[in-house]
């Protein structure tokens, strides 16, 4: 089989690509993913040198290319995972909810009918959400027969786009069939759900926001073992079903927390212990279901398959591949801050051209306020595409991008082939490498202390590094805590404690207003203090 599995760089995706990967019925194995904050190449290392896996960097809202990779590849099995999930960035922002989750599976749906033949054996699984069923009461369970009842602008848009493959099957004869699964979780899940933002609180010894009562009741089950039932389906599912998947473990979200503190603290016997102390009840969110509980029976008779993982052995691995791969939570997170404005998002879209990548809107008018400044040398860490080294080498300046990533690097040094503008672009972890110079400057635009101050002094540490004696620090600020999770959000007081010792603060300034923007932004201006 050629099969397209889309939103294989996400969390749920990813899985199912280890595993597919390894199947001898899989000719090819293509993923279509647009890499939004919620996806990354990384999390598909493990089978992107396999010669059977092509990537194909598409948006499912692009109906165009979506026909184009379906042809393309002659493809005869989708497994259609993509989808917009996060609940509260869908009472935020509901309408990438209509156009990916309804308008995307639409474009598929009509893409795979123009060139399947219906009396082939072609199979499209639908992977959808327990969600669509609403809210159960104390007692009882979903079952494929439970009417949708949905709550949230997410849980609608799948309930619609079930909707549609259901009349694409009665209406077409088209070869589908529709999963509901129960809560996920394992490595890789996107840190804005609960158990990362949890897991991470504990590394941060940050308090642990827990909605309302906290007496929310999920069933849970562990990602791998999904990834294992969805191949079962595809293989042997029935054209036109419904399948509902659940390991039938049922938790509060409080137990739920309370499970990863008590593993964190056994993991971890040197972080101080006593988790549970930082849990701190807030205030519940707009429409949250009481409960959700899959009865799995029906894939479990027909299937033969149950869950093999139990939910503390998977919490236990979920919390060591956390705590072992923090460098991936935080750049996470920078994917995240990199998206909340529209003209980021507008270039991560695709258009990467010079003229149309823009800086901080607030570096330009601190620039554009200070052309006293001598021009010298900076570096910009976590340079991503170059937009905001490119600001300081078109006002004069002397600029290094630095950037973990090979991709942005690669795009960076790309994009200034010809330009006249003294930029080049390197790769490195500006928190572990020695320079080979020091620099004027140091422009931050993320402010990596204040996102992460668990590593506040190897931050410091590396600042005095890279920057001469007398060398000066810029650090723009986004205050979005609800808009980001825990670690953001630091305010002027703690930042300003956090630098004191090795920095004096020039000046804190408030850029002018400008469109488009949804973040508070603040600048710091700091110089170095002498040695």
């Amino acid at each position: 089989m050629n099969l397209l599995v889309t939103g294989g760089s996400g969390f749920i995706g990813s899985h199912v690509l280890e595993l597919l990967i390894q199947k001898e019925e899989v000719t090819k194995l293509v993923n279509l993913d647009c890499l939004t904050y919620a996806g990354s190449e990384e999390n598909t290392a493990t089978v992107k040198d396999n010669p059977k896996y092509a990537f194909e960097e598409v948006n499912l809202r692009n109906r165009a290319e979506v026909v184009r990779v379906v042809h393309s590849h002659d493809i005869t099995h989708v497994l259609h995972i993509a989808a917009e999930s996060h609940v509260d960035r869908s009472i935020d922002r509901p309408n990438d909810f209509v156009t990916t989750n309804v308008n995307g599976t639409f474009h598929l749906l009509e893409a795979c009918k123009d060139v399947w033949d219906p009396n082939g054996n072609n199979r499209f699984i639908h992977i959808s959400t327990d969600e669509v069923y609403g809210s159960l009461g104390p007692e009882g369970t979903f079952t494929e027969d439970s009417s949708y009842a949905p709550n949230s602008p997410y849980s609608a848009t799948k309930a619609a786009a079930d909707m549609l493959v259901c009349s694409y099957v009665q209406t077409y004869g088209f070869p589908a069939i529709i999963t509901n699964c129960s809560n996920n979780f394992g490595p890789r899940q996107f840190p804005e759900k609960l158990i990362p933002v949890t897991i991470q609180c504990l590394m941060e010894r940050h308090e642990i926001p827990v909605f309302g009562s906290g007496n929310q009741i999920r069933d849970w089950i562990d990602v791998r073992d999904h990834a294992e039932v969805l191949w079962q389906v595809l293989l042997r599912g029935k054209v036109g079903e419904h399948y509902n998947i659940g390991a039938r473990q049922e938790a509060t979200n409080l137990e739920i927390i309370h499970r990863l503190c008590d593993a964190y603290d056994e993991l971890n016997p040197d972080a101080g212990g006593n988790s549970r102390e930082l849990i701190k009840h807030v205030d519940d969110r707009p429409g949250h279901d009481q409960r959700y509980a899959i009865d799995p029976t029906k894939i479990e008779t027909e299937l033969g398959w149950k869950g093999t993982r139990t939910l503390d052995e998977g919490i236990r691995e979920t919390v060591r591949w956390f705590a072992d791969n923090r460098e991936w939570i935080e750049r996470a997170h920078f994917r995240i801050a990199g998206q909340e404005t529209d003209w980021e998002s507008c270039y991560l879209s695709g258009d990467t051209q010079w003229d149309k990548g823009m800086p901080s809107p607030g570096l330009i008018d601190w620039l554009q306020a200070h052309p006293e400044l001598q021009r010298g040398t900076v570096v910009v860490p976590g340079c991503g595409f170059g937009h905001d080294a490119r600001a300081w080498a078109e006002t004069g300046f002397k600029v290094v991008g630095h950037d973990i990533a090979p991709s942005a690097i690669r795009g960076g040094n790309e994009r200034i082939k010809g330009s006249p503008l003294n930029i080049r672009f390197q790769l490195g972890d500006f928190l572990k490498d020695e320079p080979d110079q020091q620099f004027d400057w140091v422009f931050e635009h993320t402010f990596f202390c204040a996102i992460n101050p668990q590593r506040r002094d190897e931050y410091v540490q590396a600042m005095l590094r890279w920057l001469k004696p007398g060398g000066q620090f810029l650090g723009v600020h986004y205050f979005i805590p609800d808009k980001a999770g825990p670690p953001y959000g630091t305010d002027r007081d703690e930042i300003i404690k956090r630098f004191s010792p090795y920095f004096d603060l020039v000046e804190d300034w408030v850029p002018r207003s400008f469109p488009n923007r949804t973040n508070l932004e603040r600048i710091f201006w700091w110089r170095r203090k002498p040695d």
